[in-house]
């Protein structure tokens, strides 16, 4: 009689002539049919320390549920019940990677899968545009020399250890630099010359735009702060803002 019981209702009526000890035992085995997927082993001794069968009449009724429940093949003891519900489960898993499969193919192109474009993949950054300062000066954006990130917040520590460390590069502070060396390199100054036309000069530059820095007093928290603003400490995001910008170019002798 090889029947899995799947519902309770099943269960009682194949089982109603067990003993306890076999009912009990035939749950277990039903359990570790379904825990491991595959048919038990052929060695009842194996069986039985899998179910903590100890005893002899704990054994005995072993034999008897195996006998009447199970099929014994070439690989084990089977059980019809427990071996068509485990294929149309794993049919189930299938159709549903397929269908997964398919709507990420959808999604992301006919020719595409999940794994080649992941899902929340960030837009590509669009092309720098050429910066219009007050003054109506206006710098080329083509071809920009590749900007390390690394390199310019290094420069700032060199520079400027008095002030706060950037211990943390996020994807804000990367798209923030990336900003400011594209300002760096496609600006003009005031008197119509570029600040930099390559890396190094634009490394230069940014060089003496936190000597600037340092020069200012308010930047730099030396002198009476306005109300409201006791706590504030100028860092290197800020340096990196418009209004940063503003106070350091704009606020020394020398034009930036």
């Amino acid at each position: 009689m090889n029947h899995y019981p799947h519902h309770i209702g099943d269960f009682n009526n194949a089982t109603r002539h067990l003993t306890r000890v076999e009912r009990s035992l035939y749950r277990d085995l039903i359990d570790l049919y379904y825990d491991t997927e595959h048919p038990l082993n052929s060695d009842i001794t194996k069986i039985a320390r899998r179910v903590l069968a100890t005893t002899n009449e704990e054994r005995e009724a072993l034999a008897l549920v195996l006998e009447e429940f199970f099929v014994i093949q070439d690989d084990g003891w089977h059980n019809s019940r427990c071996d068509a519900e485990i294929a149309k489960y794993q049919g189930q898993i299938e159709q549903a990677s397929r269908a997964g499969k398919a709507s990420a193919a959808k999604r992301y192109g006919k020719n595409l899968t999940p794994v080649e474009q992941p899902f929340n993949q960030p837009e590509p950054e669009p092309e720098p545009e050429p910066i219009q300062e007050p003054n109506g000066s206006v710098g080329s954006a083509d071809k920009l020399p590749r900007c390390d990130s690394q390199s310019v917040v290094s420069l700032y520590h060199e520079v400027l250890p008095e002030l706060p460390a950037v211990r943390l590069m996020n994807d804000d502070r990367r798209k923030a630099i990336s900003r400011f060396w594209k300002f760096v390199l496609t600006s003009e100054k005031s008197d119509g010359t570029r600040r930099a036309t390559d890396a190094p000069e634009a490394m230069a530059w940014i060089r003496g735009y936190f000597d600037r820095a340092r020069d200012n007093d308010f930047l730099m928290g030396r002198g009476p702060k306005a109300p409201g603003h006791a706590g504030w400490q100028c860092d290197f995001d800020f340096l990196l803002t418009e209004k940063g910008k503003r106070q350091v170019i704009e606020k020394t002798k020398e034009a930036a």
